[in-house]
């Protein structure tokens, strides 16, 4: 619905947005999206440099007043799961898997409907309580 539209607008946007902060100049990257009868899920797929995502808790805002370094925990609070893989000089893919919320009377909803099994649908019983 409109919360998790917004959601999911916004951990991808934290999400290219990093891409640009970091790339080197002429890295390309792409947002590949899937969404399923349950979930969305996005891949920013980037062809730069890479980092070690390991290390990615010290890179975090430190300071409450910091204008930088909240993105993936923006990331990691809109979404219900984020993942990175990254190799040195190849690039770096961020996951980002969303649970959704369906309004059944959506007409979308009721194509959706007619594409899926009645067990692949039951799936999308509300995420968190929602």
């Amino acid at each position: 619905m409109a919360d998790d539209r917004f959601d999911v607008e916004l951990a991808t946007t934290e999400a290219c947005t990093n891409v640009i902060d970091h790339a080197g100049p002429g890295d390309a990257y792409e947002v590949a999206v899937t969404i399923g009868p349950a979930t969305c899920d996005i891949r920013v797929i980037d062809v730069g440099r890479g980092f070690d995502h390991l290390t990615l808790d010290s890179s975090r805002a430190q300071a409450p007043d910091s204008e930088r370094g909240r993105g993936i925990s923006l990331m990691e609070a809109l979404t219900d799961e984020v993942r990175f893989e990254s190799e040195p000089d190849t690039g770096t893919i961020v996951h980002l898997t969303k649970g959704l919320h369906f309004d059944d009377s959506n007409p979308a909803r009721r194509l959706m409907q007619e594409e899926f099994t009645p067990d692949e649908l039951r799936e999308v019983e509300p995420v968190d309580g929602r």
